[in-house]
């Protein structure tokens, strides 16, 4: 199991690259680079890659695309494009994932179906997997739906982020949480950790014996030996606490 750290935890009075540099001062050897929070350019490209061999350094990528296949049709398409070439800059600087959200509220229709595979098979030949990442608000993709798709689709993974699994299994989305892992766990290739109480997503570290509990759960469906974990707090404070919690088990 690796355990890894995104570049959405707050680290006080540190943005972008110097928040990254910070991780690896705390030892983090995988840093996930969230696009809406440490925005990439293709000129940022080289020195993460340079960055990745020389500090040996493992990197993933977080899309900020919020609106593929919404309603807007003009909006979509940008969204659509602007994926595809985020998957361009991923394996320019050699991330192994990219993690990415559908928030259409229904299923998908059979166009998006195909866009979703041709996006599936990009991501595939730049090297890259391409993770979708369960939601938590009301919707298909907070349901058992996303597993269909995902199981569907050859070329498409999952991120399985436990903190909003917590609030859609609270708010009734998921009926029967490890039934939902163990169908699709073969496709799971990341984690993102944090802890809420089950009715909003705190972004918290554990706090109480019933959220380590729950972990425990979520974790023993897993060969942990092939597992990538990434830290999701909202601050280094609860990073830092969420890490050795988390060493226990690796």
């Amino acid at each position: 199991m690796k355990i890894g750290i995104s570049t959405a935890v707050l680290v006080p009075n540190l943005e972008n690259w110097d928040r990254m540099n910070k991780f690896i001062e705390f030892g983090f050897t995988h840093i996930e680079l969230y696009n809406k929070i440490t925005r990439i350019r293709l000129i940022d490209a080289l020195p993460l890659a340079d960055i990745k061999d020389k500090k040996a350094i493992n990197f993933s990528f977080h899309s900020l695309v919020q609106d593929l296949f919404c309603g807007d049709e003009m909006i979509s398409q940008g969204e659509l494009s602007f994926l595809k070439a985020e998957i361009r800059l991923a394996s320019l600087i050699g991330c192994e994932n990219l993690i990415f959200h559908i928030s259409k509220k229904v299923e998908l229709s059979e166009t998006e179906w195909k866009q979703l595979v041709d996006l599936a098979d990009t991501a595939a030949k730049n090297k890259v997997n391409l993770c979708l990442e369960n939601n938590f608000s009301t919707g298909a993709f907070s349901t058992e739906y996303l597993a269909e798709v995902v199981n569907k689709i050859e070329n498409l993974y999952c991120c399985l982020d436990i903190g909003h699994l917590n609030v859609a299994i609270g708010k009734g989305l998921i009926n029967n949480p490890m039934e939902f892992i163990e169908g699709i766990k073969n496709k799971i290739i990341q984690l993102h950790i944090s802890f809420n109480d089950g009715k909003s997503d705190e972004h918290l570290n554990p706090t109480v014996d019933e959220q380590r509990s729950y972990f425990e759960k979520v974790i023993s469906r897993f060969d942990v030996d092939s597992l990538l974990l990434v830290i999701e707090t909202k601050n280094i404070d609860q990073a830092i606490l969420t890490n050795q919690f988390l060493k226990k088990y690796v």
